[in-house]
């Protein structure tokens, strides 16, 4: 697989940081990645000194990978390139500026962190040959008190389809479950049982709604979701 330049929406809560891949339907980017993450002391600080300061939750922060050193006045030119699978791997490291955007502009929170993989919370290929759900499924992660969402992907729709796929991660506000609910390492699968799944019925910000586990549909979580993290639309080509 060749070597490409992938960058990440960064979002954490309850003393936990996440990395979710910008994915695309093309071979280089063709992996929908979520990994938990360490920060150094100095990243640690700036981020949150930085989401102190951000009292209306707008900002969504960045994570864009350089080689580790000086920082050229292109930065373009420190841009560091690798081949994904291999690079996001529990213990390794990377280089990275972590940044938000407001007005176009481009804050820097800090540059050259060093942010270690700790656990892989999801992986999977975009692959043509993969199913695709056919009702609206998310990926369950995080904590009772900072829970998260990430819509799955797993492959383009079908030639011929007008619908999209779409890459959104969302913040829940408050999670109730039968069982309790424990921290979650490895995404679980979710689905909104009776809804298709489509863009125009992507979970919205203040919904509530009853989500089942896949697999076991008779066991059940109730969420409000907070706020949407990222959202992007796939393009569909295969």
């Amino acid at each position: 697989m060749p070597v490409g330049y992938h960058e990440f929406r960064f979002f954490g809560g309850d003393g936990k940081y996440y990395l979710s891949h910008f994915p695309m339907f093309s071979s280089i980017h063709a992996f929908q990645y979520i990994v938990e993450v360490e920060l150094d002391k100095e990243a640690t600080q700036s981020i949150a000194k930085a989401e102190s300061e951000d009292l209306t939750r707008k900002r969504r922060y960045q994570l864009s990978p350089y080689r580790k050193g000086s920082v050229s006045s292109n930065r373009a030119e420190d841009e560091e390139d690798w081949v994904l699978p291999d690079t996001l791997q529990s213990g390794k490291v990377i280089n990275g500026d972590i940044f938000y955007f407001e007005d176009r502009d481009r804050h820097i929170v800090i540059r050259n962190a060093e942010v270690k993989i700790k656990e892989i919370v999801w992986k999977q290929e975009l692959n043509p040959k993969f199913p695709r759900p056919t009702a609206l499924t998310y990926i369950l992660f995080g904590t009772p008190k900072a829970a998260f969402l990430a819509h799955q992907i797993s492959a383009p729709p079908k030639p011929g389809k007008q619908e999209t796929d779409f890459d959104q991660v969302l913040s829940l506000e408050t999670v109730t479950t039968s069982k309790g609910f424990s921290p979650v390492t490895a995404g679980k699968l979710v689905i909104a049982s009776g809804v298709e799944n489509l863009e125009k019925n992507k979970l919205q910000p203040k919904q509530q709604i009853k989500l089942n586990f896949l697999g076991n549909e008779q066991e059940a979580i109730e969420v409000v979701v907070r706020d949407e993290l990222q959202m992007e639309q796939l393009a569909t080509q295969r």
